[in-house]
């Protein structure tokens, strides 16, 4: 009885560091203040349409950089708690519309244009 009350014990020490190590990593990622970051964003664009037809949108302060005919990539300084998403460059296009899910931010960041793929939550219309 006494080896299953020590196995008892042991899975609840086990199961309360990991809890602890889960908090403490959560502290760490949400509760620490952001830092600036330079965000080389790549575009890797799989639609049937020029680059230039594409922008880079900051979540969730609205800032955008875009891409041109020449250019697949873009560098921005950003914050590390922001996040970007692919949309359509309506500054240039405003017959276009495309909106992909967002990614968070690092020093590189690929982001995909899938005009064909309908799991996409992004739509390309004209």
């Amino acid at each position: 009885m006494s080896n299953e009350v020590s196995s008892k014990k042991a899975v609840v020490g086990v199961v309360a560091i990991v809890l602890v190590l889960g908090v403490l990593v959560w502290l760490v990622n949400y509760l620490m203040p952001a830092k600036p970051i330079t965000a080389e964003i790549t575009l890797q664009n799989n639609c049937d349409l020029p680059d230039s037809v594409f922008a880079v949108q900051v979540v969730p302060n609205g800032a955008k950089a875009a891409f041109s005919t020449t250019t697949k990539k873009v560098r921005m300084q950003l914050m590390s708690t922001d996040r970007v998403k692919l949309i359509a460059n309506d500054s240039r296009f405003k017959d276009y519309s495309y909106e992909s899910p967002h990614v968070k931010v690092s020093s590189s960041v690929i982001l995909y244009a899938n005009c064909d793929d309908s799991r996409n939550i992004g739509q390309i219309s004209r």
